[in-house]
């Protein structure tokens, strides 16, 4: 039975959420900030589910898990829409009640079931926006006609968006452009920073004591959008041009590069100098490193490691297309390498801002002071939550 008392959320996830989120150990970021609400008694969650991943320091089951209830989607990514459409029939006859409002994990495949329940409910409809759909489709639908995808972002996804009783986006990037497109409402929101562990320690100490010994980290899936392979490169010049420096690269997660990118360290001759980590505890890796590097090619508006990082006292080197990242301020919380085409030259740009970086120590740590005092102010979990709140009390759900 759903709870008597208390606001019910009923969520349709077109991507996997992996199955540590399933299995009631974790919440997914966005969930949790919802479920740290007192006014939420029960989050209904239909998704379908991927693999698990044991990740280490992994926070215990709180509270907060247990007002989210997973309903499982046995069903290929490409039916999403008709499988929780059908979904949201199921959890409907199951408990003969309809939830105060039905938020989707994006406007498209998950949006328009979400769309189709709540004009059939009569609740208010919430859309997220985390990611650039124009092109999620050119990447995911590359088959279509180009045709068709032009029809989709021109004028199907911004119906999809004017349709929505509020729009989520989880940066200004992102909310600027859904207003753009004719959204009746738009709240940005971001998933904060949350599991930080009781002993974090939150600033780097204000005195390097060993200047010439630096440990750059890469943090992130090993694919090509990711450029994991462009950090090696860089890294190996800057072994050239610093030969009088302890220098070492710590590469910190998995992917299908993981082979081709240790046999690159090889062929480098850089093998003592880069350790490849595997999956690791975020803050653990942080902790560890002077500076992180991402070399990200994809041009998300966030890229949430920036702003641990920036927590942890870390400052970021990050390629910026057209300002994007928002999560790295030039200057403040590290420093960010214009976007170019030839690859030589991006991995060129990214060795110089190394050697600025590693031959300034001062600037290190004014940048990771400067730094965390920032993420705290923008991206604080708490400050979250109360915009969640806000964005239900304009819709007048709570």
């Amino acid at each position: 039975m759903l709870s008597q008392s208390g606001l019910r959320i009923l969520v349709f996830n077109e991507n996997p959420l992996p199955a540590r989120f399933t299995n009631l150990t974790i919440a997914g970021k966005e969930l949790r900030l919802r479920a740290a609400l007192d006014q939420v008694a029960e989050i209904h969650v239909i998704t379908r589910t991927g693999q698990s991943l044991q990740m280490p320091g992994q926070p215990k089951v709180t509270d907060l898990e247990e007002k989210i209830k997973i309903h499982r989607l046995m069903c290929p990514y490409y039916l999403a829409p008709v499988g929780l459409a059908l979904a949201g029939l199921v959890w409907w006859l199951r408990y003969r009640q309809v939830p105060d409002v039905i938020e989707a994990e994006s406007p498209v495949l998950s949006g328009m079931p979400a769309l189709l329940w709540g004009r059939l409910w009569r609740k208010p409809v919430i859309l997220e926006v985390r990611s650039s759909f124009d092109k999620l489709v050119a990447y995911k639908f590359g088959w279509l006609p180009g045709v068709i995808k032009d029809w989709f972002w021109q004028k199907f996804y911004p119906w999809l968006i004017r349709s929505a009783d509020l729009v989520i986006a989880n940066s200004q990037f992102y909310r600027q452009q859904s207003l753009r497109q004719g959204a009746k409402q738009v709240v940005e929101v971001n998933p904060g920073l949350q599991f930080l562990p009781d002993d974090f320690q939150a600033v780097k100490p204000d005195v390097i004591d060993h200047p010439r010994q630096v440990v750059v980290g890469f943090l992130g899936r090993l694919a090509p959008e990711k450029g994991p392979q462009l950090v090696i490169s860089a890294f190996a010049q800057v072994v050239k041009k610093l030969p009088d420096y302890q220098l070492k690269l710590v590469i910190g997660g998995q992917g299908k590069l993981w082979q081709e990118l240790k046999a690159k360290t090889k062929q480098l001759g850089l093998e003592s100098q880069v350790q490849f980590a595997g999956w690791v505890n975020n803050w653990q890796f942080l902790s560890q490193v002077d500076l992180l590097i991402n070399a990200t090619l994809v041009s998300p508006p966030l890229e949430m490691v920036n702003v641990e990082a920036a927590k942890t006292g870390v400052p970021v080197i990050a390629l910026s297309d057209q300002g994007l990242p928002e999560t790295v301020q030039d200057n403040v919380s590290g420093i960010k390498v214009a976007q170019v085409p030839d690859q030589a030259e991006l991995v060129a740009r990214l060795s110089q801002a190394l050697v600025r970086m590693i031959t300034h120590p001062k600037q290190i740590m004014r940048l990771g002071r400067q730094a965390k005092t920032w993420a705290e102010k923008n991206y604080s979990f708490e400050q979250q939550v109360e915009r969640v709140r806000q964005a239900y009390c304009q819709l007048s759900i709570i």
